[in-house]
């Protein structure tokens, strides 16, 4: 999920998703540089996408910082998102309808 984040907030600096031609964009692709992330569950390989002109580093990762705050922040808001989602269709289910309000 981080890499995914990356990845978006790169296409976005950029004005265009990977091998996508479009006239906003302002720089290109030039492969990835690792970087090992070390939090308290243990460490993450990501990949930082390289650019041919200027420089991308992504929100997300403040330099020389640890990550674990954002990265739990990130993690917890998405369990939450699901588990919403699967409690509201298992009220559904529950109750006999399902969508467009035809009963089961």
């Amino acid at each position: 999920m981080l890499q995914e984040l990356i990845e978006a907030e790169a296409a976005v600096r950029i004005g265009a998703e990977w091998n996508e031609r479009t006239d906003s964009r302002t720089a290109f692709r030039n492969g990835h540089w690792e970087k090992t992330l070390s939090t308290q569950a243990g460490d993450l390989d990501i990949a930082i996408p390289k650019l041919q002109s200027g420089s991308f580093f992504p929100v997300l990762l403040e330099r020389r910082c640890r990550i674990d705050q954002a990265l739990y922040a990130v993690i917890m808001e998405r369990a939450v998102w699901i588990a919403t989602r699967f409690c509201a269709a298992a009220a559904v289910l529950a109750a006999g309808t399902v969508a467009g309000g035809y009963r089961a």
